[in-house]
C-alpha cells in the first residue's frame, strides 16, 4: 500500500526536536517570491537540515499545506496559516467556567450531531507577534440532532488546541485526541460576525477561520473509541452513566435539547 507524503511528513515533525524559528522561516520561505540568498551558517542544524530535506522530498503539495488564512476584518498585526507543524509546548487554554448540564445545552448557536472526521490541519496565528496554535477540523456529518445542519455536510470547526506534539491541559484533552478517522458526537458552536479573539491588542473575527467552534476542548464532545466505549466528560454530564453507550448519549443529547 502507498504511503501518504503528507501524513509521513507530519509524522516526522512531530517527533522532530525543531529549531524554535524553523517553521516561522519556512513559512516565510514559502510566502516570498524572488531568488533565495545563499546563507552560511556557522553550525550545520541538523532538525532543519531534515525538515528541509523532507520538503524537498515531498515538494509543492507540503508547500501549498503552509497557506495563509485570509482574514478581512482583522485588526492590528495579524496572519494566519495552516501548517504541518504543531506545537512543541504545554497547550493551555481558558479555564473551564463551571456550569450545569442545563447551562452547556444553552449555549448559543449549539449545534449537535454524530459525525466522523475527514481532516484536521493545524493553524498557526500571530496577534502582533504573539504567536499560538490551534486546528481546524473536517468533520462529516451523519446522524444531525439540530436542523442547522443535515447528514452529509461537511462542517468546519475551531479547535481550542492544536493536533500533534506537545503536553495537552485538562479543558482540551478531548480535543486534542481528535486523529482524521475519529467518530462521535461532536457539539460545536455556530459563529456570528460579532464574536472575536482579541490578543495583545489584535483582534481576529473567528467566523473567517472557521464557521463553528468547540467552547472547550472536553466538555463538547462525546468520543467513540476502537472498543466501541465512549469517552466524554462525566463530570459534567452527571445523568449519564461512565459507561454510557453511544445510542444513550445520542438520547440523552436530544432531551437536553432547548
Amino acid at each position: 500500500m502507498k504511503n501518504n507524503p503528507m501524513q509521513t511528513y507530519r509524522s516526522a515533525m512531530e517527533h522532530l526536536p525543531l529549531r524554535p524559528d524553523l517553521e516561522a522561516h519556512i513559512l516565510n520561505q514559502c510566502t516570498q517570491t524572488g531568488k533565495v540568498k545563499r546563507r552560511h551558517s556557522v553550525r550545520p542544524l541538523v532538525a532543519a537540515a531534515a525538515a528541509v530535506a523532507l520538503l524537498l522530498a515531498i515538494g509543492a503539495p507540503a508547500l501549498n499545506h503552509a497557506c495563509e488564512i485570509d482574514l478581512p476584518s482583522a485588526q492590528g498585526k495579524v496572519s494566519a496559516h495552516y501548517t504541518p507543524f504543531a506545537h512543541g509546548g504545554v497547550q493551555s487554554a481558558d479555564s473551564l467556567v463551571p456550569m450545569t448540564e442545563e447551562e452547556l445545552f444553552q449555549l448559543p448557536g449549539l449545534t449537535p450531531f454524530f459525525g466522523t472526521v475527514e481532516q484536521i490541519r493545524n493553524i498557526r496565528l500571530s496577534f502582533n507577534g504573539d504567536v499560538v496554535y490551534r486546528a481546524i477540523a473536517q468533520v462529516r456529518v451523519e446522524e444531525p440532532y439540530c436542523e442547522a445542519v443535515a447528514a452529509g455536510d461537511t462542517v468546519s470547526i475551531l479547535l481550542p488546541c492544536s493536533i500533534g506534539r506537545g503536553e495537552v491541559m485538562t479543558d482540551t484533552a478531548l480535543a486534542a485526541s481528535l486523529r482524521e478517522g475519529t467518530a462521535g458526537i461532536f457539539m460545536p458552536a455556530a459563529y456570528t460576525p460579532e464574536q472575536y479573539w482579541e490578543q495583545n491588542g489584535a483582534r481576529v473575527c473567528l467566523q473567517e477561520l472557521a464557521p463553528y467552534g468547540l467552547w472547550d476542548g472536553v466538555r463538547y464532545l462525546f468520543l467513540q473509541q476502537e472498543d466501541s466505549s465512549l469517552r466524554f466528560d462525566q463530570q459534567a454530564y452527571p445523568s449519564l452513566q461512565e459507561n454510557a453507550s453511544l445510542e444513550e448519549a445520542a438520547a440523552y443529547v436530544r432531551e437536553m435539547l432547548p
